[in-house]
């Protein structure tokens, strides 16, 4: 990803952070239906039409969902505040990374839960 300061955020990398089913996998996946160890079954969060803007409201779709889930796994997340319309949305630099984390945490919550 090209996910960098000073870079358009563009709609395929915000569609990773939200649909990716590889590492490091997005919202959707350990989320949503998932497969294997990931899925908890919550709702998707809607992707972004190619060479469309991101809207405020998208990147806060995502950070919510982040931030529930959060507060059931305890993973301590750095990139989730909300932006309003109209900003601009500054790269989120832990976003990534608490990505990951979360995708990590939910494999070993599921994983646990099957044995």
């Amino acid at each position: 990803m090209a996910y960098t300061a000073g870079d358009t955020i563009l709609d395929d990398e915000y569609n990773a952070f939200a649909n990716s089913s590889s590492s490091p996998y997005g919202y959707n996946h350990f989320a949503g239906t998932g497969s294997l160890e990931y899925g908890l079954g919550q709702s998707a969060i809607s992707t972004v039409a190619a060479g469309n803007t991101i809207t405020a409201s998208q990147w806060n779709s995502l950070f919510t969902g982040l931030s529930n889930i959060s507060n059931h796994t305890n993973v301590a997340l750095t990139s989730t505040a909300a932006v309003s319309a109209g900003d601009s949305i500054a790269i989120k630099s832990a976003l990534i990374t608490d990505i990951a984390a979360m995708a990590s945490q939910i494999a070993k919550v599921v994983q646990t839960q099957q044995h």
